[in-house]
């Protein structure tokens, strides 16, 4: 059996040490991902058996209120 590893890691923030907003595995959807900052550290991690296209994101900046 081939073990196939795909993970993205959404921060809350600009590096690792920031809360965790969402731990992605193969194709989960998360819908929105709000940051309470103004940055989001975005952590892709796979193995050599993963041969696929991956994630597709996109980003909308707002001002607060």
């Amino acid at each position: 059996m081939l073990y196939v590893l795909i993970v993205l890691k959404i921060h809350d923030g600009g590096n690792a040490s920031f809360p965790l907003l969402h731990n992605l595995t193969g194709s989960t959807y998360p819908g929105y991902v709000v940051s309470s900052t103004n940055q989001m550290y975005l952590n892709f991690i796979s193995n050599h058996n993963v041969s696929t296209t991956g994630y597709y994101a996109w980003y909308l900046a707002v001002e607060s209120e």
